[in-house]
């Protein structure tokens, strides 16, 4: 991942030099310059995994978070949110597509930023993400 022109590897969140091919913490695998200019594909994982909130998040976390600390971290956060925005709809029913529209702003909002090499740390929720996913985020 990219921030600031520094680079930080997705798989244990260390510092990378520019010029390495491998994490110095965890061995994983970079290419050089290869996290900077991450493919596509795998940056639209994080948008994915706040698409559907809980339901894209559980599809995360089952699939590609396994292999990525980061991408699980981003999936448990998506999930909590989806619940805590379902369960908040039930309660408060009149204004409920209200709560659920604003709960998809804000995911989008963080899958977007997590796309972008930035993560979003949301209170309590982000503790939570961080323990189950053991990825540490670059916010805190």
């Amino acid at each position: 991942m990219v921030k600031n022109s520094e680079i930080y590897c997705n798989k244990c969140g260390a510092k990378i030099s520019q010029d390495s091919e491998y994490c110095p913490k965890c061995g994983a695998h970079v290419g050089k310059m290869g996290h900077a200019k991450k493919n596509l594909v795998e940056r639209e994982w994080y948008i994915f995994a706040y698409l559907l909130e809980f339901i894209s998040g559980i599809v995360i976390y089952f699939t590609k978070g396994q292999e990525d600390k980061r991408l699980l971290f981003h999936s448990v956060q998506a999930i909590i949110i989806g619940i805590i925005v379902l369960v908040l709809s039930a309660i408060i029913f009149p204004i409920a597509w209200l709560i659920a529209v604003l709960g998809w702003v804000y995911c989008m909002y963080i899958g977007i930023e997590a796309y972008n090499g930035r993560d979003v740390d949301v209170p309590i929720i982000s503790n939570v993400a961080s323990s189950m996913s053991n990825y540490k985020s670059t916010k805190s």
